[in-house]
């Protein structure tokens, strides 16, 4: 069967999905407020994006973590929000829904197929990936566990439900044309759920912009495939996606820190905005983005433990092309050379830098439109 294809939503940070569709607009406000709840039930210590957003399905990875005694971090629970289009609306998805073909619960029929021995309170979290539905269990800090059930080899579990265009079961029709990137969730099979990153698709024109992040995306995770095997753990994430704009960021270790983002236009090539580009909407700017970003750290230092800029930086366009937009931000990925008290020298620690497009003065209808001078 092939079923209607839809448009993908809008995203902003923190999962904050919008729509210009104005049948859907309850829908989303129901969406906005399950992630809400989700912050709410854990004293907004937590944090959520979009992993999935192809125009049929909608998934929302939110994870949480708490404060030790010593005042680091820890994670805490996590879980996943799937929903699905159903004509005007978002319907969220039950794990039994995910699983139609399956002959008892998705519960009773994930403890079967991953050999678990789960206890009844236990919940798992289903995540639908390109290639295979990724189920975890457990509370990390705790104990966790994960699984993976690849669609060809579960077919009869999909059925013709939810995943069935996943699995190769049914296809989804051409989407409205100046609509947003759509994107699917992908998961190195190598490194057990520790290099994720999303797959971007469009329809023509837009599809050649979507390669083009695509094609970018793999130049960087190549290497760190090698890195994952050995425990470390990368995660990219569309940040934004917008009609005009998408912009995808990368966190974690794979050997070394790993904090970037990219910034790209919908309409004309070449596709990747660059630092001049974003710079130039104020003569100074280069000379306002480093100001700010050093400024909290040019303060002496109140306790042993905070850090400290002894010299700023002299920075230059190269040392601000890894950025990634909203429609109401930029945020540089930068390294900025910090120390604590009794340290011999700094070392250069990555930092997020957060600048309010207002105060760069960019023309964003301008910076939606390829240079005319690459």
């Amino acid at each position: 069967p092939v079923r209607k294809g839809y448009a993908p939503l809008t995203v902003h940070p923190d999962a904050a999905i919008s729509t210009t569709d104005p049948k859907l607009k309850r829908s989303v406000k129901l969406v906005r407020a399950a992630v809400k709840k989700w912050h709410a039930d854990h004293n907004d210590q937590s944090s959520c994006k979009v992993v999935v957003n192809n125009g049929d399905l909608l998934s929302i990875d939110c994870d949480s973590y708490y404060v030790t005694g010593n005042g680091s971090a820890r994670a805490g629970e996590d879980t996943f929000l799937n929903f699905q289009r159903q004509g005007d609306q978002l319907q969220q998805l039950s794990p039994d829904a995910l699983l139609p073909g399956a002959a008892s619960s998705a519960a009773d029929t994930i403890d079967k197929i991953c050999k678990w021995s789960l206890q009844p309170e236990a919940q798992a979290d289903f995540a639908p990936g390109v290639n295979a539905l990724h189920v975890s269990v457990g509370d990390g800090p705790v104990w966790s566990a994960g699984c993976t059930l690849p669609y060809a080899k579960h077919t009869k579990l999909f059925g013709c439900g939810p995943l069935a265009n996943l699995a190769g079961l049914a296809k989804i029709g051409s989407r409205p044309a100046g609509a947003p990137l759509g994107f699917d969730l992908v998961m190195d099979p190598e490194a057990q759920g520790e290099l994720v990153w999303p797959r971007l698709t469009g329809s023509t024109p837009t599809s050649e912009v979507a390669a083009a992040v695509n094609s970018a995306l793999a130049k960087l995770i190549a290497p760190w495939k090698v890195a994952a095997k050995n425990h470390a753990l990368v995660t990219c994430s569309v940040e934004s996606s917008s009609t005009r704009f998408v912009a995808v960021v990368c966190s974690g270790n794979a050997g070394q820190d790993i904090s970037l983002g990219m910034t790209f236009r919908l309409t004309g090539a070449p596709y990747r905005i660059t630092a001049s580009e974003i710079l130039s909407g104020r003569r100074d700017a280069l000379k306002y983005v480093t100001r700010k970003c050093v400024a909290p750290y040019l303060k002496k230092p109140k306790t042993e433990y905070d850090y400290f800029i002894k010299t700023a930086p002299k920075w230059t366009t190269k040392d601000l092309s890894s950025f990634a937009m909203t429609n109401k931000t930029a945020t540089f990925h930068v390294k900025l050379p910090l120390q604590m008290k009794g340290d011999k020298k700094p070392t250069l620690q990555s930092h997020a830098c957060i600048i309010p497009l207002k105060d760069l003065r960019l023309d964003l209808a301008k910076l939606a439109q390829a240079p005319s001078n690459p």
